[in-house]
């Protein structure tokens, strides 16, 4: 099976990345499936890229290793898609008519580019975000040997095994995804099963499901009072949500709101401006 796009950030303690463009090779593609979009309520398919920084590297129990940085992407190669307009940056050419009808991610696992990191601030910890990815110069060699590259599927059963080699942040994040619920459910048992075998899968499945469905959050504040904003001012914040969606949800909880759509207008200008000093777009 494959990662295909069409046309159709982490939780550690270390220092960030330093801001800035570094040489990078791609080590991971990582499918974190069909993941809740909690603006309208849909679902989205979601993928993780990650780059290998050999310029910078970090102390890990005694040893020195390579940086690593990744980011988010919706799997889409829409002409407004991040995933696009990075890929094509990198590749330094367009995509044809026949690539947007298909493109398989695992093309770029292995190769080098430049990645330009950017740093945000929200609250006291410091981010390091991929905002630009370009080529390699023309005549430059980059070694590209050497390094585990890691391709997670989750349309491939196979590739379950493969979650203990992520890390638990990006293992949680694959569990709360529509796409792991139905791999990890067991099948229905035949009709002409014996009782015995039916009671004993079902047990299973609720055990399974206790296991990957993520625990219930705590209530928000009621949203304050007052006109809900307009359509113009809604749209505005989807396109900076679309960049960083998780920062600009955090941002709008902060004001006792669960989605856009309940803003209202009184809060508008002051969310508005904490998320456009808060993250780089």
């Amino acid at each position: 099976m494959a990662i295909i796009a069409t046309n159709n950030g982490g939780g550690g303690s270390f220092e960030p990345v330093s801001a800035g463009a570094h040489i990078a090779v791609c080590t991971a593609v990582i499918d974190l499936g069909m993941q809740e979009n909690k603006f309208n309520g849909g679902f989205q398919q979601k993928v993780l890229i990650t780059w290998t920084i050999p310029g910078e590297t970090i102390n890990i129990d005694g040893e020195d290793k390579p940086r690593v940085i990744s980011n988010r992407y919706t799997l889409s190669l829409n002409e407004k898609a991040n995933l696009r307009h990075h890929l094509e940056a990198w590749r330094g050419k367009i995509f044809s008519d026949e690539e947007l009808s298909g493109f398989d991610l695992k093309n770029i696992l292995g190769c080098a580019c430049q990645v330009n990191v950017v740093h945000s601030q929200k609250g006291e910890r410091t981010y390091a975000n991929v905002n630009a990815i370009m080529s390699i110069p023309k005549g430059m060699k980059i070694d590209t040997d050497g390094y585990e590259l890691i391709y997670f599927d989750l349309s491939d059963a196979d590739c379950l095994p493969i979650m203990g080699k992520l890390p638990e942040w990006i293992q949680n994040e694959i569990k709360q995804s529509s796409t792991y619920k139905e791999l990890a459910s067991p099948p229905a048992p035949p009709d002409d099963a014996p009782d015995w075998v039916k009671e004993a899968d079902a047990a299973n499945a609720a055990e399974q499901q206790m296991v990957v469905e993520t625990p219930p959050k705590a209530a928000a504040p009621a949203p304050k009072s007052g006109n809900v904003i307009t359509e113009k001012q809604a749209v505005r914040l989807l396109r900076l949500a679309a960049n960083d969606e998780k920062a600009v949800l955090d941002i709008i909880a902060k004001y006792g709101f669960d989605n856009i759509a309940d803003i209202t207008e009184k809060s508008y200008d002051a969310i508005f401006k904490e998320i456009d000093e808060a993250l780089p777009f």
